[in-house]
């Protein structure tokens, strides 16, 4: 089970993970100012994922809570309601770079053949 201190008002938010014996990890991360919508669901997405990719438990729900905190503090602000979490961050970052140099990057074009019998 994981507890997550999201609503708690403290600098850091701490998320903590339990098993059968107790604690399994503890892991705190930089409370983002605002308020989110969506942020529960991308973290229970996020772990469903490192899990289906084959991570432990403990990794998983690690991974998770990095990839949901970089989608928090790229979560963009719609209108004067929450903020939401930006869940492509990395793609933006990866064109960025690309924009910012492109003639660094390579790009093919490939062909594909179809088979029709």
């Amino acid at each position: 089970m994981l507890i997550t201190g999201t609503h708690e008002n403290t600098p850091q938010v701490v998320n903590t993970l339990y098993g059968p014996e107790g604690v399994v990890r503890s892991d705190s991360w930089e409370r983002l100012p605002g308020s989110y919508h969506g942020s529960g669901c991308t973290l229970a997405a996020a772990i469903a994922a490192t899990l289906a990719n084959g991570l432990e438990l403990p990794e998983a729900v690690r991974e998770a809570q990095e990839y949901t905190w970089q989608t928090l503090n790229a979560g963009f602000r719609p209108g004067m309601g929450q903020y939401i979490p930006d869940r492509f961050f990395w793609a933006r970052k990866w064109m960025s770079r690309a924009q910012a140099r492109p003639e660094r990057w390579v790009f093919h074009t490939w062909e594909f053949a179809v088979y029709t019998p």
